[in-house]
């Protein structure tokens, strides 16, 4: 739902976000105010098929995409939104009516709720659906840290001092690494091998020295 569409509802069945909002704190921020901090991820076939044509399913499909996934047992399969609702819990009335406004203003264009981008927003009006629950289980992206220069050395606050001997790495670096959120699965990990080499390099150069 954030990369291809969809619609996301609370435990009320209630849309409360812009599924495709670029910044993760505004989206884990909704979803902390909602009921039990849990979230339904609602898609169709529809939805599938422009994740993928937009090579963007990898991680539907290790974590959802076929029987033997390790997620496959939490995602629910239904013919009708009657059926969907049964399996799900959500309340039938309040989902359909949230699904129904949702579709009406893909129809138009534009999404006059949440701000969603317009080339997201795609209906969700045929069968079979599909829904996932999610819950705030943890922070997987955090930007900012510990201030540098650009031989990795941590400064003193307020300025660009350098603290002799103590070197910066990886994600933990908060003036070269914080850069904005990037959907691009790896970021960290580049951070952490990029930064922890060249900040071993410099450590080295300066014993050397």
């Amino acid at each position: 739902t954030w990369k291809a569409g969809g619609i996301v509802v609370n435990q009320n069945g209630e849309r409360f976000v812009n599924e495709c909002e670029s910044n993760p704190s505004v989206r884990e921020v909704a979803l902390e105010e909602q009921p039990g901090a849990v979230q339904y991820d609602i898609y169709t076939d529809k939805i599938l098929e422009d994740l993928r044509a937009n090579k963007g399913a990898g991680m539907y499909d290790l974590m959802f995409g076929s029987e033997d996934s390790m997620g496959h047992h939490v995602l629910q399969e239904a013919s009708s939104l009657e059926e969907l609702a049964e399996k799900t819990g959500l309340p039938l009335e309040t989902m359909k009516a949230e699904i129904e406004r949702y579709n009406e203003l893909c129809h138009k264009g534009i999404d006059e709720d949440f701000g969603k981008m317009s080339k997201r927003m795609i209906p969700g009006e045929n069968p079979p659906y599909y829904a996932c629950k999610f819950g705030n289980a943890g922070m997987l992206v955090m930007f900012g840290g510990l201030e540098c220069d650009h031989e990795l050395r941590v400064t003193k606050d307020g300025t660009n001092d350098p603290i002799p001997g103590l070197y910066v790495a990886g994600a933990d670096n908060g003036t070269l690494m914080s850069a904005p959120y990037c959907d691009y699965e790896g970021y960290s990990l580049m951070c952490a091998y990029c930064g922890g080499r060249l900040a071993g390099q410099y450590a080295v150069e300066t014993i050397d020295a």
